[in-house]
């Protein structure tokens, strides 16, 4: 059962806090309601306490989860159908699950495909509204900025060894500033060297790992342990 408070994972819209539990008169009979704000977008949602199950309403992930998923964006891509609609559908359903696993598999699969080939407009947006979902979770499980969860997705992404690999000439706006501007979709990512530049410390012994080369069932993290908060 969700409280105020609890920081959730709502499908479509990514990481979520329950602002307060409600009651609503629906067509004459009392319903129990969360208020959920997003936080991108800073929409106010009401969900149904009895349908949150069937929507995919979840607690954010755990930390077992993020080092999971950060294990998968550093493996090889998963096989994907050839033809155009058929990926899309399949990757659809993937970001509608609300699953982070699966959300994670169209950021590293879509990620890959667009440094080798380059994606249509319609993969491009699905990458963007993936990474958008996936960042927001790895902000609030990390309880950092998006822009520190941003650049550490886009480090983990890179290629071993590969420096401003691109992805093959394309561009998509940075996720971590498409809530607070409007003129953002033309937008670079965001720099690391900006982002990361209160914990210079951290990326540089980063960057000094990833260079020296990792085992290949080692899963890179950003935190150590005397990591401390983006806030």
């Amino acid at each position: 059962m969700f409280r105020e408070g609890d920081k959730v994972s709502y499908p479509h819209h990514g990481a979520a806090i329950v602002v307060e539990r409600a009651e609503r008169m629906v067509f004459g009979e009392r319903r129990a309601y969360l208020k959920l704000r997003t936080r991108h977008g800073d929409l106010t949602l009401m969900v149904p306490v009895d349908r949150t199950g069937q929507i995919g309403l979840r607690p954010v992930a755990t930390k077992r989860q993020i080092e999971e998923v950060l294990h998968l964006l550093q493996t090889a891509e998963g096989s994907m159908p050839t033809l155009w609609h058929l990926r899309h559908r399949e990757n659809l359903a993937k970001v509608a699950s609300g699953d982070i696993l699966r959300v994670a598999e169209v950021v590293r699969d879509l990620d890959g495909m667009s440094r080798r080939t380059g994606l249509s407009d319609g993969e491009r947006r699905m990458l963007f509204k993936a990474r958008q979902l996936l960042i927001s979770e790895l902000a609030v499980a990390w309880d950092c900025t998006d822009e520190y969860a941003e650049a550490t997705l886009d480090e983990v992404l890179e290629p071993v060894g590969v420096e401003n690999s691109g992805r093959h000439g394309e561009a998509y706006p940075s996720t971590a500033h498409s809530s607070n501007s409007s003129s953002s979709s033309g937008d670079s990512p965001v720099s690391t060297t900006t982002v990361w530049s209160s914990n210079e410390h951290h990326l540089l012994s980063v960057l000094s790992d990833r260079s020296r080369g990792q085992s290949a069932g080692s899963v890179y993290h950003p935190f150590s342990s005397s990591s401390k908060s983006c806030w």
